[in-house]
């Protein structure tokens, strides 16, 4: 099961500690989805703890002038319960039916989707 860590309006990112820990507990990927331009950036594919904080430092490098205090955060520490550890099953995912999409790294989108399990019967998938 993985770790999602919803960081709301108003609220500062957690401490450098925190998402070392987080990431050593569910050390298969992560991913991260923030508020950009009007729509949803999601920047994933960090299978490591260096790969983490490079992502971070490119939202707050993408914010610009925006700080990452004033919009809305989700970040997903993935362990791999079914499929590959890959980065394109890093989450969050875009919602849509598009194969590509679903596996970009780097991806603006309308909406993103952050779970904690399976999701089945919903379209043909194949675990590797």
């Amino acid at each position: 099961m993985c770790l999602i860590i919803a960081k709301p309006r108003g609220v500062k990112l957690p401490k450098g500690k925190h998402l070392k820990k987080w990431f050593n507990h569910y050390p298969d990927g992560f991913g991260i989805a923030f508020q950009y331009q009007g729509r949803v950036r999601l920047l994933k594919g960090a299978m490591d703890i260096q790969a983490m904080f490079n992502l971070i430092d490119k939202m707050r490098k993408e914010l610009g002038r925006i700080s990452s205090k004033d919009i809305d955060i989700v970040m997903q520490f993935r362990q791999a319960v079914t499929g590959s550890v890959i980065p394109a099953y890093c989450h969050p995912f875009p919602i849509t039916a598009n194969q590509s999409e679903l596996d970009s790294l780097d991806i603006v989108t309308d909406a993103a989707l952050a779970h904690n399990g399976i999701i089945s019967e919903y379209a043909h998938f194949t675990p590797d």
